[in-house]
């Protein structure tokens, strides 16, 4: 199976070709607020000498939590492309990614910083459901773990001083996963039921827009 993987839901774009588990093609570029500019004209170079759209059988995009502007813009070209090409289309949980990027049999807590000394995060394994979470909440729920945890991602680095302080008796910290995400993101597509209609694909922030707290607030 030929799998395309979007995800423009952290700093770093990344659209890659992965068939049979493997990775075929891919590009990644610093992104600055520009993936609306950017996102197709990078899919197109990506499959430059590989016949195109048509060799995709599935798209997997990332659907979020992360860059509500990022997440939009990938979701609505996914869908756009699903479309246009008749491919089915599924989407995918970055902190999902984030967990399967790692292979370790340590529990392993995804970390994407979400501001304001907060974090998205999930686990392994049934610590920690996937949500929007205050860092010290967070560190709290994990302290009386026994086993090994790996945490993972941006967030953990940012975070780094407050897990080393937080008392965990045994842990470690991966923040840089991105070389193997293309291949997790395609792993855990497989493992998924294509949107029937691929108009209820829809982003998933974890947690209400800026202006969805300023319009209840008034």
């Amino acid at each position: 199976m030929r799998i395309l993987t979007i995800d423009t839901s952290g700093h770093i774009l990344s659209v890659a070709l992965v068939a049979d588990g493997e990775v075929v093609h891919e590009v990644t570029e610093q992104m600055r607020n520009n993936a609306s500019a950017i996102l197709l004209t990078k899919i197109d170079q990506m499959l430059d000498g590989v016949e195109g759209l048509h060799v995709v059988d599935l798209i997997a995009v990332v659907c979020g939590p992360g860059s509500y502007t990022g997440i939009r813009v990938s979701v609505t070209v996914a869908k756009t492309l699903a479309y246009a090409l008749g491919k089915p289309v599924v989407g995918v949980s970055s902190l999902s990614v984030l967990i399967e990027s790692v292979a370790d049999e340590d529990v392993r807590v995804a970390m994407l910083d979400a501001r304001r000394d907060s974090v998205f995060a999930s686990s392994s394994d049934d610590l920690i459901p996937e949500g929007h979470y205050d860092v010290a909440d967070l560190l709290a729920r994990l302290v009386n773990f026994e086993g090994k945890i790996k945490f993972v991602g941006e967030g953990a680095l940012k975070y780094e001083e407050s897990i080393v302080n937080s008392g965990l008796a045994d842990f470690a910290i991966e923040g840089d996963v991105s070389g193997s995400a293309s291949k997790s993101m395609a792993q855990i597509a497989m493992t998924m039921e294509p949107e029937e209609d691929f108009h209820k694909l829809s982003p998933d922030y974890l947690r209400k827009t800026e202006a969805e707290n300023n319009l209840e607030g008034r």
